[in-house]
């Protein structure tokens, strides 16, 4: 995804949710689950390593790097709402 369909769908989301607290805790719900995300594709691709199954693996890193992707955008987004927040 590039930076401007994330923006365009965060900011889909963000006018649905209506306030700012909203926003911060589905920022947040967000943020845990990419981190959990995260988690499952390093086991996932550690798990598929040690035994031999290479696709799998690279399956488990694709995944982590999209949770990486996913987490990163949405800590920008926390920090943009939190902001906004303080500001009103």
């Amino acid at each position: 995804m590039s930076k401007r369909s994330t923006r365009f769908l965060i900011d889909r989301i963000d006018e649905r949710l209506g306030s700012v607290e909203k926003e911060i805790k589905f920022d947040k719900i967000a943020i845990g689950v990419s981190a959990l995300v995260i988690i499952i594709g390093i086991v996932m691709s550690t798990f598929a390593m040690n035994n031999g199954k290479g696709a799998i693996g690279i399956l488990g890193i694709l995944i982590t790097m999209a949770g990486v992707a996913i987490l990163y955008a949405m800590v920008k987004e926390l920090i943009s709402d939190i902001k906004k927040a303080n500001k009103k």
